[in-house]
This record gives structure tokens, sequence and C-alpha cells, in this order.
């Protein structure tokens, strides 16, 4: 059975959210926003596929849902292993027969016939240092200024002023900020997320950070909420006199009012004769 296209370009940023058990936590919406920023990617179909291939296998480790890389540990020799979900000790057996680390060895997967390596040039010994150097110079180095910038705000942002202070677990922080950068990540995005994460001690893993910073993307990415606006409504107001219809219920309580308004001003009205006398 064939891989498909999106499958193969999954299957090998897949290993880099493993621990050196070549264990990943199965969060597709996670993984496809740190693996395919950009991409509209079902991931939990690429996990499928993967798994139907028999790359991966799905486990569960305390309850939570996990995946394992077959053969992961055939060819990593980790000098400092980094282990999130079992220690090595605790590590079982048939876990350690499907990433060859203990037990039998399953055969590899199929893998493409690599391409032959290119011949470095021939050097004379005379003066062939100073042209290892020259050919060094001359080539383009992968640490670009967006890169640099990413990886400079993440440690400054984790409190230290000089990198030789980062300690040894974030180590290579500036080749995974050229993944970084690939991914769209911003800088304001890393100081926001490293600031607020840097205050919980001791620091998170890297691979913590950088999952926090994905799903901040993510966030980012999302679309806005659609506001719906009205036109307003309009309303007519009479200056003056109130204009209502004969037989409506207003006009007939405005005629009542009119009546004792007039009652009234016929009993308080004084007699003819006495209005003469108070003028005397």
């Amino acid at each position: 059975m064939s891989m498909s296209m999106t499958a193969k370009a999954a299957w090998v940023p897949l290993w880099m959210h493993c621990d050196d058990h070549g264990i990943f936590e199965w969060k597709p919406i996670v993984l496809k926003a740190l693996i395919f920023p950009a991409d509209n990617v079902d991931f939990s179909a690429v996990l499928l596929e993967l798994e139907s291939l028999d790359c991966i296998k799905r486990i569960t480790v305390d309850g939570k849902p996990c995946g394992i890389v077959r053969n992961f540990a055939k060819y990593q020799r980790p000098k400092n292993p980094s282990y999130r979900f079992f220690k090595d000790n605790d590590f079982p057996d048939y876990l350690g027969s499907y990433i060859a680390i203990r037990g039998s060895i399953p055969p590899a997967l199929p893998q493409p016939s690599p391409s032959p390596p290119e011949n470095p040039p021939q050097m004379k010994e005379e003066g062939g240092r100073d042209r290892m150097v020259d050919a060094r110079a001359r080539g383009r180095s992968a640490f670009t200024d967006g890169s640099k910038r990413l990886a400079e705000a993440f440690w400054k942002s984790l409190g230290f002023d000089d990198p030789l202070q980062i300690p040894p677990e974030f180590a290579g922080i500036d080749w995974r900020a050229i993944e970084w950068e690939r991914a769209g990540w911003t800088t304001d995005l890393i100081e926001a997320e490293a600031k607020r994460l840097a205050r919980d001690r001791p620091l998170k893993p890297l691979n913590y950070f950088e999952k926090v910073f994905a799903t901040a993307f993510a966030k980012r990415q999302a679309p806005l909420p659609v506001v719906e606006v009205r036109s307003a409504e309009k309303l007519t107001v009479n200056h003056g006199k109130n204009q209502h219809q004969p037989g409506s219920l207003i006009g007939a309580i405005d005629r009542e009012l009119a009546a004792l308004e007039a009652e009234e001003s016929a009993d308080l009205a004084l007699p003819e004769g006495a209005i003469r006398r108070l003028s005397n």
C-alpha cells in the first residue's frame, strides 16, 4: 500500500514532536497546527493512514491517547535522552521491540533508494585547509534574520540576557526557530507566550512551549465572529397638536378630558353681578 503525499510530508516532521522513546500525544489539531499551520489538512486522517501502514501505533499512557513511531530508537543515539511518558527502566518490552531498543527488532520499513552523495572537491595538502574554509564561507547559512530574531525573543523572554546562560535543555533553539519561522510564528507571539509561561518555575520543556505557541497561532488564524448590523428603525414624531383618528381609543380619551375641563371651567366661573361688585 502506497503512502499519500500528505502523509509523506507529515511523516518526518512528526518525529520532531516525539520524546526519545518515539512517543507523541495523539492530538490531531495541535499536530496539524505544528506541522501544517497554513494548509487545510485533516490530520486525523493522516494519523490513521500512518497507523494503517504500521508506521505508528496508537497506545494509551496514563489514560491519555498517544502514538509511538516504529523503529524510532534504531537510529537515535541521544547523549541526554528526554523521556516524557516512561522512564527508561519502566518502558514496556513490547513497545521496546516496536521501536527497536530491546528484544526482537522488527523488519525495517521500506525506504526509497538514497541518491548517491556528492563527492567533495579534491584538495591538495598544501593550502587545503584554507580552501576548505573558503568553501564553507561560500555556503549559505540555514539561519535567517527572522529565525535569529525568534530565537533571541524566546530566550530573552525567559530572562536570559546572554545565550551562554541558557540551560542545556533549551539547547538547539536556533535550529528550532527555523521551523518556527516556516510555520509563520511571529516575534510578538513568541514574546507574549514565553513571558507568560516563564512565570512558572522550574521552566517547562521546550516541546511544551512549542505546543503553546502552536495553539496561540491557531487561535490567531481562526476566523473572526460575524456580527450582524441591522438598519435603525425610523420613529416619526408629530410636533404640535396630536393627530388622532376620531374612532381610536386615544381620540376618545382626549374628548373625555376636554369635556371634563369644560365642566370644571363652568363650575369655577363667577356670576356677572359678583364680578361687578369685586371690580368696584
